[in-house]
């Protein structure tokens, strides 16, 4: 009898799980036509420390500022802008939605990109691209992130411009 209950309890878990993946399925196919009827190309904004935006501005300043290795030195937020691409993330979204771990499922972790001048203008318009072979790749070809803000703001990754994208 218990075993008959514990199997009752699976299927009807396994069923709520398909059911709310299928919700988040549906929210992800409106959200993507949403974006398709948005404007294309980038849309800027400086984020303030108050106002509307406050909360994100000080979510991405605690943490950029939290996640700095003494051995890397201090690390100070002057600025943020907010960079959306409404393409790039129908993209991303059109990928997620197709991941086999599912969209509830999927690991997803904000992390640190250090760039130089050129992929400050060029990551935003066409996204992360792979560069070419090269002896300076550390652990070979690859885009390179990292949880600590201070490690992607070294010099060899920013190219002494500082910027970093989270």
């Amino acid at each position: 009898e218990s075993r008959r209950i514990e199997k009752a309890e699976r299927e009807r878990k396994l069923e709520e799980q398909q059911v709310l993946e299928q919700q988040q399925k549906a929210e992800v196919d409106r959200i993507i036509a949403e974006i398709k009827l948005r404007p294309q190309g980038l849309r800027k904004e400086t984020l303030q420390p108050h106002g509307e935006h406050a909360q994100d501005f000080l979510s991405v300043k605690d943490r950029t500022e939290k996640y700095v290795q003494a051995s890397h030195g201090s690390l100070t937020v002057l600025r943020i802008e907010k960079v959306i691409n409404y393409e790039l993330e129908g993209r991303f979204l059109e990928a997620k939605r197709q991941l086999h771990s599912g969209i509830i499922n999927c690991n997803m972790q904000q992390l640190f990109h250090g760039t130089g001048k050129e992929g400050v203008e060029g990551i935003p318009r066409t996204g992360f691209r792979l560069p070419p072979q090269s002896e300076d790749n550390m652990f070979g070809r690859g885009i390179y992130f990292a949880t600590d803000s201070s490690k992607s703001a070294q010099h060899m990754y920013t190219k002494g411009s500082i910027p970093l994208f989270s």
